[in-house]
């Protein structure tokens, strides 16, 4: 009997949880937004692309960069189906992840470029030449040296982008993302815009970064706005679902995202 309880309330669980998630979704423009709010027009490429990312098959796991079931720090509404790119492959990482696939699959080589924490212009056109990136003898900042393999037969392209990413992962975050974006009024967001809340000298504030994958508005012009992010360990990229009184079913209100993100500090909205 004791069995069958505990089946039983798994179950429900399980159920509760779907039944929460709303309509299955096969991409982020499946997810509807709330009853009188609209979704923005999609004015680009990249908001297009992002609209199209595709969802994980509604009960599918939250697993770590080893492929092992973990526990997100928030309840998961969706979780998006794109790769996870090892234990480097965290929030500002599958922010870049993003906008580097974007890139990439579009044959714009020279828009995969990201700055390091120190400053160095690290480009994925000079990664295929052969350029890596390398920390001074002294570990204070990143300089480039011409002793990699070139993609030739011997070096996909495809092996490159893997191993160009793994660079910007380990020297690139959430500071360098701060510093060299361009910072966007709250009131003219977009989707594909990305949240970012640098580093700070408070304890326990290492830096996040959350990206709009959809904003809808109502007559009004009162935002919602469906957002994603990875974690630390590295994790499944996922929605979240807000918290009570932060919003409806997936979407965030303003406030409510700003309370959703406060133990992270102070972050700016930032434009690719």
């Amino acid at each position: 009997m004791r069995k069958l309880i505990v089946v039983l309330l798994v179950l429900i669980a399980a159920t509760a949880w779907s039944v929460a998630r709303g309509d299955p979704a096969a991409t982020v423009a499946d997810i509807r937004p709330p009853a009188g709010f609209t979704r923005s027009a999609a004015t680009n490429g990249w908001q297009q692309w992002v609209r199209s990312l595709a969802i994980k098959p509604e009960g599918s796991q939250v697993v770590d960069y080893a492929g092992r079931p973990i526990e997100p720090p928030s309840a998961p509404a969706y979780l998006l189906d794109v790769p996870l790119r090892g234990r480097f492959c965290q929030c500002a990482d599958v922010a870049i992840m993003l906008w580097a696939d974007y890139n990439e699959q579009q044959g714009r080589d020279e828009q995969v470029s990201f700055n390091s924490v120190s400053g160095q212009p690290m480009k994925f056109a000079d990664f295929l030449r052969g350029v890596r990136y390398l920390c001074t003898s002294d570990g204070s900042r990143l300089r480039a040296a011409h002793n990699g393999t070139a993609v030739g037969p011997q070096y996909s392209r495809e092996q490159a982008f893997e191993d160009y990413l793994q660079q910007v992962f380990t020297f690139a975050g959430s500071a360098s993302l701060h510093r060299d974006l361009s910072l966007v009024d709250p009131k003219q967001l977009m989707p594909g815009d990305i949240y970012v809340q640098p580093p700070s000298s408070s304890p326990g504030r290492m830096g996040h970064v959350t990206i709009l994958l959809d904003l809808a508005r109502n007559a009004q012009g009162d935002p919602m706005l469906l957002t994603a992010y990875g974690w630390v360990p590295a994790m499944s990229p996922y929605i979240p679902r807000p918290g009570s009184g932060q919003g409806q079913g997936e979407w965030f209100s303003e406030q409510g995202l700003h309370q959703h993100l406060e133990p992270f500090g102070r972050g700016w909205w930032h434009r690719w």
